[in-house]
């Protein structure tokens, strides 16, 4: 989707004079579409596929995105710089969280209800 979209973004915004010269992703004519524009946008595309407009956010998408990133392995300071944190700690949370399912899967696991 991304390799199609490039393209577009590319034609219909850098012939654009007045267009800040920084890669944006998600342009508006001038920069980036401001956070209420995605917040909104994302509302509106959750309704569609009837999720519940309330069940998703920027933050829970951040947020999903973060802990898949750590469950497939991905290395904490990777996800730091992916993140756009400053401080490492904020980032481990996400491993705190991780070690909870860790904990649930393994309870779950046959062996588990062995008395050794």
């Amino acid at each position: 989707i991304l390799k199609k979209y490039i393209p577009q973004v590319k034609l219909k915004y850098e012939s654009n004079q007045n267009f800040n010269k920084k890669k944006w992703l998600f342009p508006n004519s001038n920069a980036h579409i401001s956070r209420q524009t995605y917040y909104n946008r994302l509302k509106k595309e959750a309704r569609k596929v009837d999720i519940t407009a309330d069940k998703i956010s920027p933050h829970v998408l951040r947020h999903a995105f973060a802990s898949h990133m750590l469950k497939n392995g991905a290395d904490l300071k990777v996800l730091q710089q992916l993140l756009g944190h400053e401080d490492i700690s904020t980032v481990e949370i996400y491993t705190h969280l991780n070690l909870e399912d860790t904990k649930k899967a393994l309870k779950k696991h046959p062996l588990a209800k062995i008395d050794v």
